[in-house]
């Protein structure tokens, strides 16, 4: 017991000692004898690798006959585990196309690194050669620098720096205070001539410190003359952050990380003066005037021949109608794989046959409006991009547009992506909470998951035979954005693997014939019908069989102990099962599972489970609704046990005995 007492006192007095030596270094070039010793970070005990210190410097300077951007950036860090020499590979994305002027080009340079290490008790310093920084196209207006520091391993403190000067002078990166790991000490330095006025938000749980003041700044023009700026210089710093990894079930973990965004909302420079984001309403205004956006949605169709042959007239209910336009333009064009803002000519994607989304988006509000529809743009931003800012309005955030029709007091929603889906079925990328909608006399605000959920709906009739056979038929709906997934999933089956050995492998059956409905119509629906064969477990003169002969889940979805991030499900969704089996002769009823029935503590997740037994009949019941799409971390627990009570459940037993 004394032994370790003192083992602990004597640990206490380490890390003690250790937290009061780590200090911050913000000398480049000179790593502290604590840095390059320290083998463990206290604050993480199982980093791989911890930021010691990261420095950027952003500030404009006048040249060439305009002004310029500079980022300058500094990085040490600290490598404690093996997978930890990964952060030496270093990849800077930037902006350059050689054939488009009207494309802001940056320039990368200055680039150094270097590696030290503690060899026979003293520093060794290698530095990176020059001849090991590569540059790569990665389209035709986007490259990547890259270069591996030299020398690291376990134990290793690496430095690099580097400097980006764009002629983008509208746009101020984000700065991320944290990042995937540990940072010990962050800051960064932000100088904004008084010409340029910039929103300036914080957002993130981790702390950040913020200081502003004025500062003088002098402008020499070409012709000489100097232009004296009042410039705002911020400052933020970041300490002992914890990193923060991406997680299952979350779009953008951008969205979490403590960081500093930057939207332009005017410039004034001599006599010119350009406003961008004063209100939604500006910008609704901005986009309805832009030639690649406003004069699109008052383009004629160019498909009035087709839309005459249509018969709209003939066909029932405002939904029909709108469909019938929906196929017949996804019938002519194909999605190019790209979501886009603003769009290209009418006649030149219906000629080329593929677009991006807002290409053929334009295309269909323009048809529905000469049917007699209202149909409008709801702009948005991609979940996997993050969500929109709360406190400002920013166009530059804005990615794409869906369609919104409005027919039976109600407005739906369509999208050219959305290849497969239907009237309020698009990609779950775009189906957020914060949409817009931009018309004459200024937009709304659209929350689009009520609009598109899913549903699963399963009926199954099997017979059990006596040598441990559940033989029978399973018919599977699925509607609204479930049907999506599965037409999605059956395309990429149908590339690979056949559609009935994938399926008997998920079951663990033998699958005797297959049927799907739906599947390559515009249709609301999916309908996939398998007669099967599936072995169940015996012993003796006892059967033992699932309720739902497939178990629901395999394993929990939620497996982690502790969440730290939300959770953000992709929609809204209701499963409905009903299980019919019948016993073979001879056999009774042993026992059936009992009833289960919980939910969250909000109601907002919910499961029933019923089983019943009549005569040579067993009937298990499932019902499943989850709605909502977003859970804060403080609920994951609460989720976790609730599908804990599913899965212990779903692997209980009907127990036949033989009489």
């Amino acid at each position: 017991m004394k032994s370790a007492i003192f083992s602990v006192w004597m640990w206490l007095i380490v890390t003690f000692s250790y937290c009061q030596t780590l200090t911050e270094n913000l000398k480049f070039g000179k790593p502290t004898q604590e840095e390059l010793t320290m083998t463990t970070y206290p604050k993480d005990a199982d980093a791989e690798a911890v930021i010691l210190c990261r420095k950027v410097n952003i500030f404009y300077e006048y040249m060439n006959m305009g002004f310029r951007v500079y980022q300058q950036v500094q990085t040490r860090i600290k490598v404690l585990k093996p997978e930890g020499t990964e952060w030496a590979n270093i990849s800077i994305p930037y902006t350059f196309n050689t054939t488009n002027n009207d494309i802001y080009k940056d320039v990368v340079s200055k680039i150094n690194a270097s590696a030290f290490n503690m060899e026979n008790g003293k520093m060794v310093e290698t530095k990176m050669k020059s001849n090991l920084v590569f540059r790569e196209r990665i389209n035709e207006d986007d490259m990547v620098v890259k270069f591996a520091v030299p020398q690291v391993k376990v134990g290793t403190v690496f430095e690099y720096e580097y400097t980006i000067q764009t002629d983008n002078i509208y746009h101020i990166p984000t700065w991320y205070a944290q990042t995937e790991i540990s940072t010990f000490y962050t800051q960064c330095d932000v100088l904004l001539p008084e010409m340029f006025n910039y929103s300036v938000e914080v957002t993130g749980e981790a702390p950040i410190e913020s200081t502003q003041k004025s500062e003088n700044q002098n402008f020499m023009l070409s012709n000489g003359d100097v232009v004296r700026s009042n410039s705002k210089h911020y400052t933020f710093v970041g300490r002992e952050l914890a990193g923060l990894k991406d997680e299952n079930y979350v779009w953008c973990v951008n969205d979490y990380l403590s960081k500093v965004t930057f939207d332009l909302n005017s410039v004034h420079i001599g006599n010119k003066f350009e406003s961008f984001n004063t209100t939604w309403e500006r910008i609704n205004a901005l986009l309805l005037e832009h030639e690649e956006f406003g004069q699109k949605l008052s383009s004629s169709t160019p498909l009035k021949d087709e839309m005459a042959a249509l018969k709209l007239e003939d066909l029932e209910g405002a939904e029909q109608k709108v469909m019938a336009i929906y196929q017949l333009l996804m019938n002519r064009v194909k999605w190019n794989g790209e979501y886009s803002l603003f769009g290209k000519g009418n006649r030149a994607v219906l000629k080329d046959g593929t677009g991006s989304n807002a290409d053929i988006n334009f295309i269909l509000i323009n048809m529905l409006n000469s049917a007699g529809f209202k149909a409008f743009p709801i702009v948005v931003r991609t979940r996997d991009k993050g969500r929109l800012p709360l406190t400002h309005p920013s166009v530059s955030k804005l990615i794409t547009f869906v369609v919104g029709v409005e027919f039976d007091g109600k407005v739906h929603v369509l999208d050219a992506s959305a290849k497969l889906g239907y009237l309020d079925v698009v990609s779950p990328h775009l189906m957020v909470e914060r949409g817009r909608s931009v018309v004459k006399g200024g937009g709304d605000w659209i929350d689009l998951t009520p609009m598109c959920q899913g549903k699963e709906t399963i009926r199954l009739a099997a017979t059990i035979t006596a040598d441990g056979k559940a033989t029978g038929e399973r018919v599977h709906k699925s509607t609204g954005e479930c049907s999506y997934y599965f037409k999605t999933e059956y395309a990429r089956l149908t590339d690979s693997v056949s559609v009935k050995e994938k399926r008997a492998n998920d079951l663990n059956a033998t699958i005797q014939d297959l049927r799907v409905e739906g599947i390559d119509s515009c249709s609301p629906e999916v309908i996939e019908t398998i007669q099967f064969e599936k072995e169940i477990q015996t012993a003796g003169n006892m059967i033992y069989v699932n309720p739902f002969v497939f178990p629901i889940y395999k394993e929990n979805p939620f497996k982690q102990e502790k969440r730290i991030l939300p959770i953000e499900k992709p929609w809204f969704v209701a499963e409905d099962f009903k299980v019919s089996l019948t016993i073979p002769d001879g056999y009774e009823i042993e026992s059936v599972p009992k009833n289960l029935h919980v939910q969250t503590p909000d109601g907002k997740v919910s499961c029933q489970m019923l089983f019943m037994a009549n005569g040579n009949i067993v009937n298990a019941i499932y019902k499943y609704h989850c709605n909502a799409i977003f859970f804060q971390a403080e609920e994951y627990e609460s989720l976790r046990e609730l599908f804990e009570h599913i899965l212990a459940k779903n692997n209980e037993m009907v127990v036949l005995k033989k009489q």
